[in-house]
């Protein structure tokens, strides 16, 4: 089960992303590169959780 402010991983990519919101069957996860914030959905079944809450993500 999905919250927001979980850190995820998508299966087979490299990128740390966290949980922004959770709907029906979209997740919608949000990273920074190269000073940008980018969204993305994605489907449940190709994100792996990393960790339960994501207490330090700096959101400014």
């Amino acid at each position: 089960m999905f919250m927001p402010g979980m850190v995820v991983k998508q299966k087979g990519r490299w990128r740390l992303m966290v949980v922004v919101t959770v709907e029906e069957e979209r997740i919608t996860c949000g990273w920074s590169a190269a000073g940008r914030f980018h969204q993305q959905c994605f489907p449940p079944q190709v994100l792996r959780i990393c960790s339960p809450a994501a207490d330090v993500w700096p959101v400014s």
